[in-house]
């Protein structure tokens, strides 16, 4: 079965919200930022199996950008064009964040994975 992806770009200081690991040794911040991006993105995911839209606005910046069949920009837009998808009280779909890399600086990580119909949760 062929599946559709999607892949999220995130910017900001993910790594800043993590704290040393034991032994005080520097943390690597791209790989950090590949921890937090995957957490996030897997909650970001539940938000959809939940049907929980409020949860879903949680995720998302203020300065979004959504590439779709338009650019959605700002958290309000793209809330705004995610409600159909919360409508029903199946999902239409599920997705997964199967891979995630990072700038060496953790100030950029992209996500993807593949999109699945309702009958493969």
């Amino acid at each position: 079965m062929t599946h559709l992806r999607l892949g999220v770009l995130l910017a900001g200081a993910l790594c800043a919200q993590a704290g040393e690991p034991d032994g005080g040794a520097t943390p690597d911040p791209a790989a950090l930022a590949v921890v937090d991006v995957r957490a996030a993105e897997t909650a970001f995911a539940a938000s959809m199996a939940a049907r929980d839209l409020s949860a879903l606005a949680g995720f998302v910046s203020t300065e979004a950008l959504f590439f779709g069949r338009t650019l959605l920009r700002g958290r309000a837009a793209v809330v705004e064009g995610w409600a159909p998808f919360f409508q029903d009280p199946q999902p239409p779909f599920s997705w997964e964040p199967e891979t995630v890399e990072a700038l060496d600086s953790g100030s950029l990580a992209l996500s993807c994975g593949p999109v699945c119909p309702p009958e493969r949760e």
